[in-house]
């Protein structure tokens, strides 16, 4: 009888076994790191015209793997389950009285990159402020989860407005874009 006890208690660490690891499976699918990331400022010109929609845009290279590690040295752009807009802010460097965005009705950004060329819209604003705005906080887009463009290296942004009246000069912008990526292990 002790002998069977023995087995018995020598088999249990071997039967449990599977039951750790598939518990330790489960705990690693709950692990999620926020990173918040900023790419550089992505600089830009609004063309003066006389029409009542503009587009333009920029194309940059940021190395998403790197910002990734230099918050968190565990993970790479491998890792991150999803990327969602946290704010965009474009600034105007040469806003006048006639010339800013009091001239815009509305406003949205998209993007897209080397790995996924279809533009997405992430964040827009309408604007109905009068005097001379040079800061145009934009609303990102509910729901849209930007993670399968994070694979890339090269991002190619778009900036569209609808004007409600006319622009006489060339305006330069700048739009600070800040995101959150969460990551876990595969």
């Amino acid at each position: 009888m002790k002998l069977l006890n023995s087995i018995k208690l020598s088999l249990l660490p071997i039967l449990a076994l599977p039951v750790v690891l598939s518990s330790c499976q489960k705990l690693d699918s709950l692990i999620k790191v926020n990173i918040p990331l900023q790419m550089a400022d992505v600089s830009f010109t609004i063309p003066a015209t006389s029409g009542t929609t503009v587009s333009t845009g920029a194309t940059i290279e940021f190395n998403v793997d790197s910002a990734i590690q230099a918050n968190n040295a565990s993970f790479t752009a491998a890792n991150i389950k999803s990327v969602i807009v946290d704010s965009v802010i474009v600034n105007l460097t040469n806003a006048t009285a006639g010339n800013s965005f009091s001239n815009v009705s509305s406003f949205s950004a998209s993007v897209s990159s080397n790995t996924d060329a279809t533009q997405v819209v992430f964040a827009q604003a309408n604007n109905n402020t009068t005097g001379v705005v040079s800061t145009l906080k934009l609303i990102p887009t509910s729901n849209v989860d930007l993670v399968y463009y994070f694979n890339s290296t090269s991002f190619t942004y778009a900036f569209n407005a609808t004007l409600a009246t006319p622009t006489t000069i060339d305006l330069t912008a700048d739009a600070t874009i800040y995101y959150h990526a969460v990551v876990s292990p595969d």
